[in-house]
């Protein structure tokens, strides 16, 4: 499953034409990365000299621990790449006609971030209704944000939408501030609606995140494919955010961009990627 964030120039424009024209010729390379990497070679040889010290010793220790994180970000790439290759034997992914889908779009609220929800949101009322026929998308607002008209507005134009607005005065038992504040109010919502069940899945997004046509057919792969598991189901399961290239404004905003997909299929791909059983009785997918 991937999901990728948009954050370009309007489509249709003459800019947006000739920038993703620009981006989509352009291709990262290995070169970069090999003439870094000599450059640094040479420049430490030249600067090495033969003495122990106890600087000499801590900064020996210091530069070698990044090691391990590297050993596990190859391993990572490496059991992504196994995992790619056997997908393709898979079977095409089918629509998911008996679980319920809701689809959580916390937002702050602002005018300034406003069109990127709105695209978000649009993007998912055309993918998404396809692979799944009960289908909720619940924009999730704090009480009194200045965009609150305009993201009522924008739910009254597709009926797939809903607002829920979390009361200034909520608290959670913990005190959990921001965005988990506001995703655990959802939560008990659903408790009190009676949709903490096994059949109901919460895509958690976020409001500068869309998705493509990818994203709908695998998230409903993944559902169909737990309710074939039976008691080995998993109860949650972590898609790829992608930064498409032609997107991007420029390429140092993509460069850093993709630190994030690098680590999911890297190092989370290690470290979270095996799947555990689960006895939680509310299912979610993000």
């Amino acid at each position: 499953m991937t999901t990728s964030t948009q954050h370009v120039a309007a489509p249709g424009t003459r800019r947006a034409g000739r920038l993703m024209k620009r981006q989509a010729a352009w291709k990262p390379s290995l070169l970069p990365f090999f003439i870094t990497g000599i450059a640094a070679y040479v420049v430490s040889s030249w600067l090495y000299y033969d003495e122990n010290t106890l600087m000499g010793w801590a900064v020996t220790i210091l530069w070698t621990l990044p090691v391990a994180s590297s050993v596990v970000g190859i391993a990572g790439a490496v059991l992504t790449r196994r995992r790619i290759k056997r997908q393709r034997d898979w079977a095409p992914p089918e629509p998911v006609t008996q679980d319920r889908l809701i689809v959580l779009v916390p937002t702050i609220g602002r005018h300034d971030t406003y069109p990127a929800l709105e695209r978000s949101v649009l993007s998912y009322c055309e993918f998404m209704p396809a692979w799944f026929g009960d289908l909720r998308i619940e924009v999730l607002t704090e009480e009194g944000c200045e965009a609150a008209e305009r993201i009522d507005a924008l739910a009254a134009t597709h009926p797939l939408i809903r607002v829920v607005t979390v009361p200034k005065a909520y608290k959670t038992p913990n005190g959990t501030r921001f965005k988990a504040r506001a995703n655990h109010y959802s939560h008990e919502l659903r408790i009190a609606e009676g949709e903490a069940l096994d059949d109901v899945w919460v895509l958690h997004m976020d409001d500068d995140t869309g998705v493509g046509p990818d994203t709908a057919q695998q998230v409903a792969r993944f559902i169909n494919a737990q309710r074939r598991a039976g008691d080995d189901a998993k109860h949650l399961a972590q898609g790829m955010l992608t930064y498409p290239r032609e997107n991007a404004v420029n390429r140092l905003t993509w460069l850093a961009d993709a630190i994030r997909p690098a680590d999911d299929i890297a190092r989370f791909a290690v470290l979270t990627g095996g799947g555990t059983r689960s006895s939680a009785s509310t299912a979610s997918c993000c």
